[in-house]
């Protein structure tokens, strides 16, 4: 009677051990659902600890990932990630940043960033890629809707320059 009584024992330790496992969560590169869809691995970028980015890729590593998703020569100067939100009520979008100059015209990229449940930044290939590029205007800045970028425009209202701008569906982005 001990032997059974000492077999039932075990298999249920064992039984509650293997339970216990499937109660944690797995760690992956990224998310496996965003909004109930499956989304593409990426990388991660960062974390928002309440109003502040902790970086987990240094800034100054993010440059060299910006000149080549550049790909035409611009010189990426500054990176960052940046949070967009009109209203404490709106929903926070969150913008992989990379600004430099080709042929001495500003130019900025964004790239979207993938949020988790635990508030880390994701990039991944498919996250959209937004480009703009100043003409005889000092600074061309992105222009949002919904915090989602729309457009741009030249930071000075007076000036007669003109800002294009590009949105790409897909990116390289830290994959080289």
């Amino acid at each position: 009677m001990k032997k059974y009584a000492f077999i039932f024992s075990i298999a249920v330790l064992f039984g509650s051990a293997c339970q216990r496992e499937g109660n944690f969560p797995e760690v992956t590169n990224m998310p496996v659902e965003k909004n109930g869809e499956k989304a593409v691995a990426g990388k991660l970028l960062g974390q928002m600890i309440f109003d502040s980015v902790t970086y987990a890729v240094p800034q100054e590593k993010l440059l060299q990932p910006f000149i080549d998703e550049f790909g035409d020569g611009t010189v990426v100067d500054h990176a960052q990630i940046r949070r967009v939100q009109a209203t404490k009520n709106d929903k926070p979008y969150y913008y992989a940043v990379g600004i430099g100059q080709k042929n001495g015209e500003f130019r900025m990229m964004a790239l979207e960033l993938h949020v988790s449940e635990d508030n880390s930044l994701y990039v991944s290939p498919d996250s959209r890629k937004y480009i703009t590029t100043s003409r005889d205007c000092d600074f061309c800045l992105f222009t949002y809707d919904h915090n989602v970028i729309t457009g741009s425009e030249c930071q000075e209202e007076s000036s007669a320059g003109a800002c294009s701008y590009t949105v790409a569906e897909s990116n390289n982005f830290m994959r080289r």
